[in-house]
């Protein structure tokens, strides 16, 4: 049985309501929580996408990681200290893109830099963008990579801690 065919299950819904430990007094019962939640985790598995979020400590190698696993050279910025500020996806594309998307936070139009160090260190690097500045949203990279082709998601995401 596929996971989607599980959350459709009327068996496991019961189940589980007959189950449930909640001791919040809810004007829903159990088996329609578990219904609405399953529905919700359904449309999410049918989506073209699948979002993997690289979180950890500043400095852990989180970005480097990311370079190891998807581009052939240094793309994300790599340094000893906090460097990553701005969340980094990079998606599955037909061929390895020469230019990164920087998308803006404000009304400002969205633009192209090349996809190198170079050219998105300005925006994502937190030396060359401290504080945001820029009101960068987010920066999108396409890469030809088996690993992405099937709708996988990978973002590069600011340290914490």
């Amino acid at each position: 049985m596929l996971l989607i065919d599980l959350l459709a299950d009327e068996i496991l819904i019961e189940v589980l309501g007959k189950h449930n430990d909640d001791e919040k007094l809810e004007t829903d019962s159990p088996q329609t929580r578990y219904r609405t939640q399953f529905s919700a985790w359904k449309a999410s598995l049918s989506k073209p996408s699948f979002t993997i979020p690289v979180l950890g400590v500043q400095g852990a190698g989180k970005s480097t990681l990311l370079n190891a696993l998807l581009m052939d050279d240094l793309i994300l910025p790599v340094e000893a200290d906090e460097t990553t500020c701005i969340p980094t996806e990079i998606v599955y594309a037909d061929q390895d893109s020469t230019e990164a998307e920087i998308v803006f936070s404000s009304d400002a139009a969205d633009i192209l830099v090349p996809c190198t160090a170079a050219g998105l260190n300005p925006y994502v690097n937190n030396a060359e963008n401290r504080g945001n500045r820029k009101n960068v949203k987010f920066i999108r990279i396409r890469r030809k990579n088996k690993l992405l082709k099937n709708g996988v998601k990978l973002v590069d995401l600011p340290g914490v801690g």
